[in-house]
């Protein structure tokens, strides 16, 4: 097994930084821009929010097959993409760092995989001052050391962890069409009122709505919670803003208290819903359904915690992409250095509640929905863990990968 950089495993021995451009919206006759926003702890892609970028020579910060990026500053240092083509055209940005793999010198794959490895992580994290990641650049990300095997070995490995890699990423498309199913019926049931068989409208204070339903206001439903953690033990898994998207927990890592910085205060408890104050747009938010004493987060997340009012359904509210537009301009219109939200903006949304009957009925499917999703998401943990415990034991040749047979 050698010892190799990854300078020397690339077409051109070095990284290239991204295009320095804003993002536009996203419009299909422009190209799409990748950001370190875009990129999950995972490896893959946010693709919700993606936006567009206008450069005269874009085609020169074109992402190829084979190519992989790595964030190189801020909280997202260190997190990287490999592309393959499947994910549509990028131009990448200006805080990324793009090393173009050369298959005669690597299975480009075997680096995907290594860069998801702990061996990796460690590596990433030995820049780190205290709690905040360090930056790296492209010459240090290009004189990163790997231990390489021999090609056999490469692509058996590669192969193992590809069939684990399909299997998240399905379930992560049955998630996909999960949440799009919610939406679609939230909309014919709360927006166009299909659910309703002998349609008699009334007047509201935001439009007609069905006879027997009504607006309230979220500040009756739920409250924000602040209760300070007795920091009763030496080591807590923090969360800051960066650390939860889009539903997901991005880590479940321990750190010494003593290092935490000043705003990790918050305890959680089950169904609580963490909530980003800062850019509401950007999807920092989770719904907390496991047991949390060993958890604080930080001062910018909002704690939120339904009163009477079923939590699910209260999440499914704050995390429409309506309500995320809503507050975003809300928190754009306010003076300050971020766009930033408090819970009064949050409190002063009307939400439609429907009849107890059509109530019950959605609170069901969104039980339904989100219990498949956490199990789909919980399966998806274990494979990872998995592939991240067979990686360095098939790296370190421990385990023999031409005696596994998929």
């Amino acid at each position: 097994m050698d010892i190799v950089k990854l300078k020397d495993l690339t077409v051109d021995g070095k990284g290239t930084y991204g295009v320095a451009a804003p993002a536009v919206e996203y419009q299909e006759n422009l190209p799409t821009y990748l950001r370190i926003t875009d990129i999950l702890d995972d490896g893959t892609l946010n693709l919700s929010e993606l936006k567009s970028v206008k450069v005269p020579d874009s085609e020169r910060y074109m992402l190829r097959p084979n190519d992989i990026v790595f964030a190189r500053t801020g909280g997202s240092t260190g997190r990287n993409y490999f592309y393959d083509g499947t994910d549509g055209a990028f131009v990448y940005a200006g805080f990324l760092i793009k090393f173009s793999l050369d298959p005669k010198k690597v299975n480009p794959k075997f680096i995907k995989y290594f860069c998801q490895s702990e061996q990796y992580k460690q590596w990433v994290r030995s820049f780190n001052t205290g709690s905040t990641r360090g930056n790296i650049n492209a010459q240090t990300f290009g004189n990163m050391e790997i231990a390489l095997p021999g090609r056999k070995q490469q692509d058996h490995l590669v192969s193992i962890l590809e069939s684990i890699g399909k299997k998240i990423k399905l379930n992560k498309k049955i998630n996909d069409n999960l949440q799009k199913q919610l939406y679609e019926i939230y909309k014919a049931w709360y927006q166009d009122f299909l659910c309703v068989d002998d349609l008699t409208l009334i007047e509201s204070p935001y439009g007609k709505i069905p006879q027997g339903w009504h607006y309230s206001m979220l500040g009756d439903l739920c409250k924000s919670v602040s209760v300070t953690h007795n920091f009763n033990t030496d080591r807590l898994i923090f969360l800051n803003t960066g650390d939860i998207e889009d539903g997901q927990f991005l880590h479940s890592e321990y750190m010494a208290v003593a290092d935490m910085p000043g705003q990790a205060k918050k305890t959680i408890m089950p169904n609580d819903i963490l909530y980003s104050e800062i850019r509401p747009i950007n999807r920092h938010f989770a719904y907390v359904d496991f047991q949390a004493d060993n958890y604080v987060v930080s001062t910018k997340l909002m704690v939120i915690r339904a009163n009477s009012f079923d939590s699910r359904r209260l999440y499914h509210f704050l995390t429409l992409q309506d309500t995320l537009e809503e507050l975003q301009m809300q928190a754009e219109s306010r003076s300050g250095t971020f766009p930033q939200i408090r819970f009064e903006n949050i409190s002063k949304l009307p939400i439609l509640i429907a009849d107890s009957n059509t109530e019950t009925a959605f609170i069901t499917l969104l039980h339904a929905a989100y219990n498949q999703i956490e199990h789909n998401n919980s399966e998806n943990k274990k494979l990872s863990e998995l592939r991240n415990s067979l990686l360095p034991q098939l790296m370190s040749g421990k385990i023999d990968v031409s005696r596994i047979r998929l």
